[in-house]
């Protein structure tokens, strides 16, 4: 950013995050379900957001553009499965990827993102994946839970804490469901 004439401050992370590590199959350990399920009403009362330190050039046009790039330099990548990505070659951001990672890390990183989610597709497919999952509904079912798959738990909470809103009664509620 600094080479094209314009100031970019970086952005601290968050403070507060106790989001649990997700596997692609949505599942806790049972360290992870007693401490703190899915971690994510803990993460939403806690989660700290840091100011925005760009936020006074966000909206600058030209200041976007250095950073994330322009249409005109649009580069599509073809992807295995017939996926597609694109990124902009001409951002700041591609330009730091590439430094940092090296010049096919867009490439290699969809490559292998592409890869990972054909193989948890073909898991999710198998008929011994499908068999665990019948058991571990019938389970959850007795336990007094409704859930077709094994995301749907987690799905549930996300969405019951966005209606908690800010009320402390619900999000409690959906603290003691996580």
């Amino acid at each position: 950013m600094e080479r094209r004439g314009f100031t970019y401050h970086p952005q601290p992370p968050a403070t507060g995050n106790r989001v649990a590590d997700i596997n692609p199959y949505g599942l806790l350990t049972v360290a992870q379900a007693v401490d703190d399920g899915y971690g994510i009403t803990s993460t939403a009362l806690a989660v700290k957001p840091p100011a925005d330190a760009n936020a006074g050039e966000s909206a600058n046009d030209s200041w976007k553009d250095a950073l994330l790039g322009t249409p005109a330099h649009r580069v599509d990548l073809r992807m295995p499965m017939e996926r597609q990505f694109y990124y902009h070659s001409d951002s700041c951001v591609s330009d730091a990827k590439s430094r940092l990672f090296g010049p096919e890390h867009y490439k290699l990183y969809n490559t292998f993102q592409v890869l990972g989610d054909a193989v948890v597709d073909k898991a999710r497919a198998d008929p011994r994946y499908l068999a665990a999952q019948d058991s571990w509904r019938t389970c959850m079912k007795d336990a007094g839970t409704e859930a077709g798959t094994l995301g749907e738990p987690r799905t549930s909470v996300d969405q019951r804490l966005g209606r908690a809103g800010q009320d402390p009664a619900e999000i409690h509620a959906v603290a003691g469901v996580e």
